[in-house]
């Protein structure tokens, strides 16, 4: 498939892509038949001003000036401006190779559109890696974006503009404290990453991923397969800060789920557990939304006469007739279902307008099966790592600012309480839902996962680049 692209407004061809980047001057560009410029001069001039903006695009400046570290990052944001003008399946034809070598301390990349060759350059200092790190997260964010539109099918540039922008604060904090190389680093970048991916396009369900290596010594980061980055735990610090990579890409999934449910059809659906035979489901769906049945008219609950399966719950009808009998499922809850005893005290105790309401109050909470299935999944990863751990795996680790004579048992235990329990989910806490004490409130996940600030400092450091 034949890249386009588009900009200004029109839509460039391949054909003409080659054109103008075979071009020497713009003039030699913009050269067009006698009817496409009359019809272009009637237009405004779009296309020539849409010729113009792709000729800067794909001609980079002359290598010569590439004598500051702010010039390579200059054109990268020239190339960056070239990739958003493609089509969202046309990205691959824009490529970006980042090397770094740690013995020399240099690095190099080469840039390439469609196969042709556009700048590269070899051997250039690490510095303070501001430079590779702005490079580095370019190519990152790039291969996410393409990965995630082959599955999605939708163009998901709008979400990596933004993570653009926070991983670009959040190098200048980091290449201002010397701390860029940091694990820290990568794993605030990815949760940020996992911020965005309940705003993505059509509510699609992405999975996050964290993986810890047999060693407890390294721990690769994804994104629905995508690897975005191996970070070496290099203290115990480092660790409490994987696991709790590790639980918020649970509850990451789960708040995805939690979104994306219709609730209207989601308390229908859970009549399949309140009530067991079809025909007075169908009959108690036709008036889920009836305030007959509202805790102000609740009095009580009966065995049934003779079916032990199943209970009755009697409300008072508002118009002053016979009480009204619901017949429902008794059966034992495995999973947190609506339906035996914990509907009983559910009917008696909550707070509800209609069963609408009554089946939507566990909606988000630490009884909410959507939400506890995901996080059921991450808890069966997390705790045989921190069984493992309070067995002494981790004491090769460093301190990293912790105790020297802490103990296994005693760190794990401070890794539930303060990193993992207080993590919000839903409406709850992932110590609520695991019935984990936790040292501090719940904080509800935000989008500022990385490191704001508007030092003055900032201006400086980019000054000193140019």
């Amino acid at each position: 498939m034949s890249p386009t692209v588009n900009f200004n407004g029109v839509t460039l061809n391949a054909s003409r892509l080659d054109t103008i980047a075979n071009a020497a001057t713009l003039d030699q560009a913009q050269r067009m038949g006698v009817f496409d410029s009359i019809k272009d001069l009637f237009r405004g001039g779009v296309k020539k001003e849409a010729i113009k903006q792709a000729f800067e695009a794909l001609h980079p400046p002359a290598r010569d000036d590439y004598a500051t570290p702010a010039a390579h990052e200059n054109l990268l944001l020239h190339y960056g401006v070239l990739q958003q003008a493609l089509r969202p399946e046309h990205a691959g034809a824009c490529q970006l190779q980042v090397a770094a070598d740690p013995a020399t301390q240099t690095w190099s990349y080469r840039i390439e559109v469609d196969g042709q060759p556009l700048a590269s350059a070899h051997d250039l200092p690490v510095g303070d890696g501001y430079t590779l790190a702005a490079f580095q997260d370019h190519a990152l964010l790039t291969g996410l974006a393409q990965h995630l539109h082959q599955q999605l099918g939708a163009d998901v540039a709008p979400m990596t503009t933004l993570l653009a922008e926070q991983f670009r604060e959040s190098n200048l904090l980091h290449a201002q404290a010397g701390s860029l190389n940091d694990p820290g680093v990568m794993l605030e970048k990815f949760g940020a990453v996992m911020q965005q991916l309940g705003a993505l396009p059509g509510g699609a369900l992405v999975i996050p991923g964290v993986t810890v290596d047999d060693g407890l010594d390294r721990a690769t980061l994804s994104v629905s397969g995508f690897t975005l980055a191996t970070v070496e735990i290099t203290g115990k610090d480092v660790l409490a800060d994987v696991l709790g990579a590790l639980a918020n890409s649970g509850v990451c999934t789960a708040n995805q789920m939690l979104a994306s449910r219709d609730v209207a059809q989601a308390a229908r659906g859970a009549l399949q557990d309140m009530v067991d035979d079809p025909h007075e489901r169908q009959a108690l769906e036709a008036r889920i939304d009836d305030p007959a049945f509202s805790r102000a008219n609740f009095l009580r609950v009966e065995d049934h006469a003779s079916d032990a399966a199943r209970f009755n719950a009697v409300f008072r009808d508002p118009a002053g007739g016979p009480d009204v009998t619901l017949t429902l499922s008794n059966r034992a809850a495995t999973n947190m279902d609506l339906r035996g005893e914990r509907l009983q005290h559910k009917l008696a105790d909550a707070h509800y307008d209609n069963l609408a309401a009554l089946i939507a109050s566990d909606f988000g909470g630490q009884d909410d099966t959507q939400l506890v299935y995901p996080m059921t999944a991450i808890r069966n990863d997390l705790e045989p790592l921190l069984d493992r751990i309070a067995q002494g795996a981790a004491d090769h680790l460093p301190a990293q600012g912790r105790p020297a004579d802490e103990t296994a048992q005693v760190y794990v235990q401070a890794l539930k309480r303060d990193h993992l329990a207080p993590l919000g989910v839903g409406q709850t806490t992932v110590g609520a839902l695991w019935g984990w004490q936790a040292s501090t409130p719940a904080v509800p996940p935000t989008s500022d996962a990385l490191p704001q600030d508007s030092s003055p400092s900032l201006a400086q450091f980019l000054d000193n680049r140019a």
